[in-house]
């Protein structure tokens, strides 16, 4: 039987120890009817391990002092917010303050865009700032945001991958920093991230230092059965290093559609192409990375397979 020809980024066994987690948009649970709720507490920065690299193991247990509770809604045509297609109804207790609002953002399929807020006048960032997705280890983003009360500047960068361990279980994670500066305050948010759960933990070192951890949420993976057999996809590229191409295996493939991506460590895309794997079984095909990637370096491969996501380093040799 034919087998369609698709292109796969994969880790070799020998490359093990390198980054292998990306976290997506549909990661982070913000569809239609989704919640996502946090407990809050205090937080202890020099208690956990922010230093950047991979091997990393963090633990969250469950604060007790407040919350923040989200739920998501698919919406079209706000007022003052013409591309927002979802909007967040939250409510919060916070440092003994209770208060309930709501934020609109734009999902474009790939990013999270925040839009603003309701209120007279509204809360509208220009420009929206984006998530900065999807995440990887070393991306970095920058930007500034204004709004009618000011604004700030954002610096990010995902700063470590490792183990995450919650009462929700312990999955691999990224670290991601968000550095805010503006006229008012500078202070820094970090936000531990998983497939499973998206964003699992998050904290800010102002106030003293404030940590949230998931409660509960609408996982998007799903639970396995068992009893039913699946087929774990082999992966493999090869020559890695390369110079002027690189050969791609993935057996287990699944039909569906497929986006095949090329990103620099600056998170630039450099190569994006949609195919559809109209049969499940192994595919192949090799790119020639010489024309895409134009200097020396490390490049990062992403595929999505009909909801996987693969994500790997390709070292490239001028």
């Amino acid at each position: 039987m034919k087998r369609l020809l698709i292109l796969l980024f994969a880790l070799s066994a020998c490359l093990s120890s390198l980054a292998s987690l990306t976290v997506n948009n549909i990661h982070y649970g913000f569809a239609d009817a989704c919640i996502r709720n946090y407990k809050q507490g205090a937080w202890n920065e020099s208690s956990t391990d922010l230093s950047e690299g991979i091997g990393k193991a963090w633990s969250f247990t469950l604060p007790t002092t407040g919350y923040v509770n989200n739920t998501y809604h698919s919406v079209s045509g706000l007022p003052g917010f013409p591309t927002a297609n979802i909007r967040c109804v939250y409510s919060q207790y916070v440092n003994d303050y209770y208060y309930d609002s709501e934020i609109y953002y734009h999902d474009d399929g790939e990013d999270i865009f925040t839009l603003g807020y309701p209120g007279t006048p509204l809360t509208v960032w220009d420009p929206p700032m984006p998530a900065g997705l999807p995440h990887f280890l070393g991306k970095t983003w920058q930007g500034t945001h204004t709004y009618t009360y000011g604004g700030h500047s954002i610096d990010a960068k995902v700063i470590s991958e490792g183990v995450v361990s919650t009462h929700l279980g312990t999955f691999p994670a990224l670290c991601v920093r968000y550095s805010y500066t503006s006229q008012y305050l500078t202070y820094s948010c970090y936000q531990w991230e998983t497939a499973e759960y998206g964003i699992i933990a998050y904290t800010t070192d102002v106030n003293g230092g404030m940590l949230y951890v998931l409660h509960e949420a609408n996982p998007w993976v799903a639970i396995s059965d068992n009893t039913v057999p699946s087929v774990i996809p082999s992966l493999s590229v090869y020559p890695n290093p390369a110079k002027d191409y690189i050969s791609i295996v993935l057996n287990g493939a699944k039909a569906g559609q497929t986006r095949i991506e090329l990103y620099n460590l600056r998170g630039q895309r450099l190569y994006v192409s949609d195919l559809n794997v109209h049969k499940d079984g192994i595919v192949a095909t090799s790119l020639d990375i010489a024309d895409i990637a134009k200097t020396s370096g490390i490049y990062l491969l992403r595929l999505s397979n009909s909801g996987a996501v693969f994500t790997s380093r390709v070292v490239v040799n001028k």
